[in-house]
C-alpha cells in the first residue's frame, strides 16, 4: 500500500475524468528504482527465514504423514516459490498506484479461476498432496510473469527503460516513515492468523489441522479477493482527498465498501455451501471444517475487512497509524488466544480474532475516519454494511438449522 500510494501521488491526474495530466515520470522511475531493490532483499531474506524456520516448524507434522517424502517434496516447492510474492507485489503496486486497476484486477480474476479449477481436477483425479501443491504454487509463479508483462506493456512499455534496481535516498526517506508502520501492524494481526495453524499443530490432530488449514486457506482467500472493489479505489480516493473533494470521496468510498461487503458474504456462502459437498464428490480423504468453525472465521474476518476499510480512509491523509490499531489489536488476540485455548480449542483462534478485533482495531479505526471527515456512521453504514451482514447471518443459520451434513 504504502509504494501504490507513492506512484498515486506521482501520477497528476484530473480528479474527475482520471485522465493524465503531467505525471512526473522521473518520480515514478525513483520510487520504481527503489521499491525493487527493496522487494529484491525483502524476497532474499525470506527464503533464508522460511527455509530454516519452517522446516524446524513442520519436522513434527511431517512424521505424522502416511507418506513424509511427498510431504517435503510438497514444502519444498511452497518454500522456493513463495518467495516470488514480493517481486509479483511490486509489480501489482506499479499498476495500482497509476490506476490501471481494471486491467490488472480482470487478469487477477483469470488467474484465480484457473488455480481453482486446476485444483480440483487434482482432487477429482486423486492428483494427491504433491500435486496439489504444484497446481496451487505454479499459478503463483504464473502471477509474477503476468505482473511483469502488464507492467512493460503498460504506458507504451515506459518501465522497460526504467533504470535497474537501486536505493533512491529521497523515495525511501519519503516511503519508510508509513511502511514500517503499515508492516508493523499487519504482521501484528496477519501474524496471529497465519501462526494459528501452527500452534494448532501442536495439540490437534493432523486431520483436523487438515481441516482447519484448508478452511483459512480459502477464507483467507475470499477477504483478499474482497478488498478488490475498495482497494481499487484507494489512488483516487487519496487525489480527491488531497483536492479537498471530500464528499465525492466519501460518495466512491461508499460504493466501494458496499462492493467489498457483498462480494465477501457471497464469497463466504458459496465457498461454505458448496466445498463441503463438492471434497465429498472427489472422495477427498480431506474433510472440511465444520460450518461452526467456519462462520466463526466469516465473522472474525468480516470485522477485519469492516475496520481495515475505514483505517485505509483515514489513510489517505498520509497519517499512518497501523502500528497502534494492529499493533494493540494483535498484541489481545494472543492474550485471548491463551486463556480460550484449553476450554473451546480450535474455536479459541477465530473467537480470539473476533475479541481482538471488536476490542480496539474496529471502533478506533471507525473513529478516526468519521471524526476526521465528519461521517454520520450509522447513516453511512446502512448503505453499506446492512444487508451482506443479513446475508451471512440467514446463511449461517439455514446451514445450522435445515442443511443435512
Amino acid at each position: 500500500p504504502t509504494f501504490s500510494r507513492l506512484f498515486a501521488r506521482a501520477a497528476h491526474r484530473d480528479g474527475n475524468s482520471g485522465a493524465f495530466g503531467a505525471t512526473d515520470w522521473q518520480k515514478v522511475e525513483g520510487i520504481w528504482s527503489t521499491m525493487h531493490w527493496l522487494y529484491r532483499w525483502c524476497m532474499l531474506a525470506s527464503l533464508l527465514l522460511v527455509v530454516p524456520v519452517g522446516t524446524l516448524a513442520l519436522w513434527k507434522a511431517m512424521g505424522q504423514l502416511d507418506h513424509p517424502a511427498q510431504g517435503w517434496m510438497a514444502w519444498g516447492i511452497v518454500a522456493l516459490t513463495a518467495p516470488l510474492m514480493f517481486p509479483a507485489l511490486a509489480y501489482s503496486s506499479y499498476m495500482q498506484g497509476l490506476n490501471e486497476i481494471p486491467l490488472l484486477r480482470r487478469w487477477e480474476a483469470f488467474t484465480a479461476i484457473g488455480s481453482i479449477t486446476s485444483n480440483f481436477l487434482v482432487l477429482f483425479l486423486n492428483g494427491g498432496l504433491v500435486a496439489l501443491v504444484a497446481s496451487t504454487q505454479v499459478w503463483s509463479v504464473f502471477a509474477l510473469w503476468r505482473n511483469r508483462q502488464l507492467c512493460r506493456k503498460a504506458f507504451d512499455g515506459r518501465a522497460k527503460r526504467f533504470m535497474s534496481a537501486r536505493l533512491i535516498p529521497d523515495v525511501w526517506k519519503d516511503a519508510w516513515p508509513a511502511a514500517w508502520r503499515s508492516g508493523v501492524g499487519v504482521l501484528a494481526t496477519g501474524g496471529f492468523t497465519q501462526a494459528s495453524g501452527f500452534m494448532y499443530s501442536m495439540f490437534g490432530k493432523p486431520e483436523a489441522v487438515a481441516a482447519y488449514l484448508i478452511a483459512l486457506r480459502y477464507a483467507s482467500a475470499i477477504s483478499q479477493f474482497s478488498q478488490a472493489p475498495f482497494y481499487s479505489k484507494l489512488p483516487r480516493l487519496a487525489r480527491l482527498q488531497a483536492m479537498g473533494n471530500i464528499s465525492e470521496m466519501l460518495a466512491l468510498a461508499q460504493r466501494g465498501m458496499r462492493l467489498s461487503h457483498y462480494t465477501f458474504a457471497v464469497g463466504f456462502i458459496v465457498v461454505g455451501y458448496l466445498l463441503p459437498w463438492m471434497l465429498r464428490g472427489t472422495g477427498s480423504h480431506v474433510s472440511f471444517a465444520s460450518p461452526e468453525l467456519w462462520w466463526c472465521l466469516a465473522a472474525a474476518l468480516l470485522l477485519e475487512r469492516f475496520g481495515a476499510m475505514y483505517l485505509y480512509l483515514y489513510s489517505t491523509t498520509n497519517r499512518i497509524v497501523w502500528h497502534i490499531t494492529n499493533g494493540v489489536s494483535g498484541v489481545l488476540m494472543f492474550v485471548y488466544s491463551f486463556f480460550l485455548i484449553k476450554h473451546i480449542g480450535v474455536y479459541a483462534f477465530p473467537v480470539s480474532m473476533f475479541l481482538g478485533y471488536a476490542s480496539f482495531f474496529v471502533w478506533y479505526s471507525v473513529y478516526l475516519s468519521t471524526r476526521e471527515f465528519n461521517i454520520s456512521f450509522w447513516k453511512f453504514e446502512m448503505r453499506c454494511a446492512g444487508l451482506p451482514l443479513g446475508l451471512l447471518i440467514v446463511a449461517a443459520f439455514i446451514q445450522e438449522v435445515f442443511v443435512v451434513r
